[in-house]
């Protein structure tokens, strides 16, 4: 509760430290990935990844933690409903090979 509002913060770097720290906190037990993955943090997640606008950090820093919350069907689901599966085939095209490699990481957790 106390980290996830940060990730809508104005200030690149707390807003990229706090997709790290979700990403870290989802990666500790699945229990914790479905809280992070609930609520409205999902749709900003997806947002972040759409937004043409957003620094390529913070795609990356989403894409990292879509990849983890990702791993429970329903949110993966959801995930898809949000025009995820769009976002990340489009960020093939305008990316380096980092972003490539994060979006193709959730790909394959939402394939699995």
């Amino acid at each position: 509760r106390t980290v996830a509002p940060l990730s809508h913060d104005l200030v690149t770097g707390v807003q990229f430290s706090a997709l790290v720290a979700l990403t870290r906190l989802s990666r500790a037990s699945d229990k914790l990935a479905d809280a992070v993955g609930k609520g409205e943090l999902l749709p900003h997640i997806c947002q972040l990844l759409a937004g043409s606008m957003v620094k390529k950090e913070i795609k990356l820093g989403a894409a990292h933690l879509l990849s983890q919350v990702v791993r429970d069907p329903v949110l993966a689901t959801q995930a898809l409903e949000a025009g995820a599966i769009n976002t990340l085939i489009e960020s093939f095209e305008e990316y380096e090979p980092e972003m490539k490699t994060a979006a193709l990481w959730v790909i394959g957790s939402l394939a699995t």
